[in-house]
């Protein structure tokens, strides 16, 4: 994949990741279809024109969309020259590299570079057609403008030809290739989430999926939502991405939303969220209407990353961040609610939903011994069979994964057939009266 520089002072609004150009007879129903499917998948914004532009339509809005694209991917298929479509979008993207945009990479399927290169082959055959149908004008104008407009697109297919890029033959594997563009698109415009803290256990998988949400690099605003139940581990995804991409805006607030007896007005959490965000605290909000005036007028033209930790109701979410209008180019709203329903709203219907799960087994075993043996683990098969249900019991919920785990440190092994057996007891019931057992063995009345 070629890559060059670009002044992002003069860049355009990035509203795509890949523009997508094909012959599409040859294969817009195989191998660019499962690309573009490859892409959406992982969370790569692509374009794919499916249906073409129709012959009299406006060029400017083909052109605006490969402007707004920080890539591109060329389909050279064997019978790409033929179609001026293809070529006046080949056209657009090469003269696109270095200004608006920073890689191409090119495809040639079922086609050798050097047909590509040398322009022989089918490729001479089309341009030659194009040359005789430029010659038949009559109007000296007319011919002199296709002319000068088949030497620029030589001129592109020259310049693609030259390109390192992918070639599929009929024995290739599609599907791997696919599956290997599509990743390395991915490495490429998707920067790594890793936590800081290397202690933390089953994040991995966790911030991938959020990577695919987030679409870092493009300009739209976006929400993204992080369901799941109570001590699933939402509150430590939002905090580990809010610490991983802070960098990347001009202003940043990661607001906790208390629930329960302490919960908040909505004018305090507003008056909170700015001045988080302002570095001030001298906000004067009367009213939460107010407070969205104020809001929309101070964060509408800055890029802004938002965290709502513990959202429990639509009005809240409405009063602080109402819909992407509200913000500028290129900001990112996280919020974590274990209610899916208040995102059942006509603002919020482009939203990103990210339904979290319990860890996997081996995740949240490594997780239960971390605290419940510390740094000495004990290679006791006692303890491991102990620890294996225990973990199953626990439902693999960190939270309850933590406080059962700490709970028996340093206990006897009977402690932890005891706990155990409570554990059984409650296995149909809710998640608190799991958690409750843990906290009674510590020794704490209130566990809310």
């Amino acid at each position: 994949m070629q890559s060059s520089s670009s002044s992002s002072l003069d860049r355009p609004k990035m509203n795509y990741d890949v523009f997508i150009s094909f012959r599409g007879r040859d294969v817009r129903h195989t191998f660019a279809g499962y690309l573009y499917d490859a892409l959406n998948r992982l969370g790569i914004k692509a374009f794919l024109d499916d249906k073409r532009f129709l012959i009299g339509d406006d060029l400017h809005s083909l052109f605006q969309i490969i402007h707004e694209s920080r890539s591109a991917i060329v389909v050279l298929s064997e019978d790409y020259a033929s179609a001026k479509w293809c070529l006046r979008e080949l056209t657009k993207i090469m003269d696109s590299m270095g200004t608006t945009m920073d890689r191409v990479l090119p495809v040639f399927y079922h086609i050798d570079p050097s047909i590509v290169k040398d322009q022989s082959g089918t490729f001479k055959t089309s341009f030659d057609e194009h040359e005789a149908n430029a010659l038949k004008e009559i109007d000296n104008q007319e011919k002199e403008k296709r002319l000068k407009e088949l030497q620029n697109w030589k001129n592109a297919m020259k310049k693609i030809g030259n390109h390192t890029g992918v070639v599929i033959t009929k024995n290739s594997s599609e599907v791997e290739i696919v599956k290997r563009i599509a990743n390395q698109i991915f490495d490429v415009w998707r920067p790594k989430l890793e936590a800081l803290n290397k202690n933390l256990v089953g994040m991995t998988s966790r911030l991938l999926h959020m990577n695919m949400h987030l679409g870092l690099g493009l300009d739209d605003v976006r929400f993204v939502a992080i369901v799941g139940m109570g001590g699933i581990g939402k509150t430590t995804i939002a905090q580990v991405v809010f610490d991983c991409i802070l960098s990347k805006f001009d202003d940043c607030c990661f607001l906790t939303l208390a629930g329960g007896d302490s919960k908040q007005s909505l004018v305090s959490l507003q008056r909170e969220m700015l001045s988080q965000i302002f570095h001030k605290e001298d906000f004067r909000i009367w009213h939460e209407n107010h407070g969205v005036e104020m809001i929309k007028n101070r964060l509408s033209g800055r890029k802004v990353l938002l965290v709502l930790d513990g959202v429990e109701e639509r009005r809240q979410l409405e009063m602080l961040a109402g819909s992407t209008e509200w913000f500028g180019p290129g900001s990112r709203v996280i919020i974590t609610t274990r209610n899916k329903g208040l995102l059942n709203h006509p603002n919020y219907v482009e939203m990103k939903e990210y339904n979290v799960e319990e860890l996997d087994h081996d995740s949240a075993l490594q997780l239960f011994l971390k605290h419940a043996f510390g740094s000495n683990h004990q290679n006791n098969d006692s303890f491991m069979d102990l620890s294996n249900e225990i973990v199953e019991k626990a439902k693999r919920l960190p939270l309850a994964l933590r406080v059962v785990g700490s709970s028996l440190y340093g206990q006897e092994i009977g402690i932890w057939r005891e706990t155990l057996e409570r554990l059984i007891k409650v296995d149909e019931t809710s998640f608190f009266d799991v958690l409750k057992i843990s906290y009674d063995g510590l020794g704490v009345e209130s566990f809310l």
